[in-house]
């Protein structure tokens, strides 16, 4: 490519000086030329940043979506930027802060056992409240389920677009792992959640190829087909940021280090708990 034509050096200096300006008004500005495209004053080539995406400083989805739109496509080779930082202004409904690996698997026994229990104490009254532990692992459950009733319903949904079957019934298989139980692993649900997260990544790279506002090509499409195109990007831009959240909690409960000790704390807890309903239900001694 060969450089622009070199502009006067006193054009070049009137230029700067211009953008130098500094009037009574901080807001008072000289008009310059708008120079587009890649070629400086000098005539010479500039490197143009690829930086659309800084994790320190993401754009808002509430206050800049212009920004948040451009930055979607951040990740590698231009596919959907995953980065919890950057899903974290998108609004959620179900995902919340609690343990989502206390309904799942084995340790799920005891705390059924321990809900159970305390919400009879609650109800006849031997018990003024219900404990923290117990609320959150109910939140913990409901959550889940509504989750993946979620997903499988846009599953479902997907059915009128043109997404293979195929995807539809990988998604709809990795929401059996999502769900509440104890036939299974913390981390068996948690890549469930990832890879419902990258189907549905998937989804979104391809619903963005008819929207404008994501540099999509209009093509011959009907403004009913891109309308239709917008509704399903805006809705699984919506459920990627329900499952991202409840992914990334997963993830981060995995390597928290002071969750061994809370285990001990919360089991030392519940024991004291049936110890005290066994004395006060039953009247025999510990």
């Amino acid at each position: 490519m060969n450089p622009a034509p070199k502009l006067p050096a006193k054009l070049i200096e009137a230029i700067k000086q211009r953008q130098a300006f500094v009037g009574a008004n901080p807001d008072d500005k000289l008009s310059v030329p708008n120079f587009t495209g890649d070629v400086g004053l000098d005539g010479t080539v500039e490197s143009v940043s690829t930086v659309v995406y800084d994790p320190e400083n993401p754009p808002s989805y509430g206050l800049d979506r212009a920004s948040w739109n451009k930055a979607l496509f951040s990740g590698k080779n231009g596919s959907v930027q995953l980065d919890k930082n950057f899903w974290a202004s998108v609004p959620t409904n179900i995902a919340s802060d609690v343990d989502y690996t206390a309904p799942i698997g084995l340790s799920a026994i005891p705390l059924n056992f321990i809900r159970s229990y305390e919400n009879l104490g609650f109800e006849i009254g031997l018990l003024e409240k219900i404990s923290d532990g117990t609320i959150e692992f109910s939140e913990g459950q409901k959550d889940l389920t509504l989750l993946a009733n979620r997903i499988l319903l846009s599953a479902t949904n997907l059915s009128d677009e043109r997404v293979l079957k195929v995807i539809q019934l990988e998604i709809q298989k990795e929401v059996e792992n999502i769900k509440p139980g104890i036939l299974q692993y913390s981390t068996d649900t948690g890549a469930s959640l990832n890879a419902v997260a990258k189907q549905l990544a998937g989804l979104i790279q391809k619903a963005s190829e008819a929207l404008p506002e994501y540099n999509g090509k209009l093509g011959d499409r009907s403004k009913k087909t891109i309308d239709k195109r917008r509704l399903l990007m805006d809705d699984t831009v919506g459920l990627l940021a329900e499952v991202l959240k409840v992914r990334d909690n997963f993830y981060s409960s995995f390597q928290d280090s002071s969750k061994s000790e809370k285990a001990v704390q919360t089991k030392e807890k519940n024991v004291g708990f049936l110890k005290g309903l066994k004395k006060r239900v039953l009247g025999e001694d510990d």
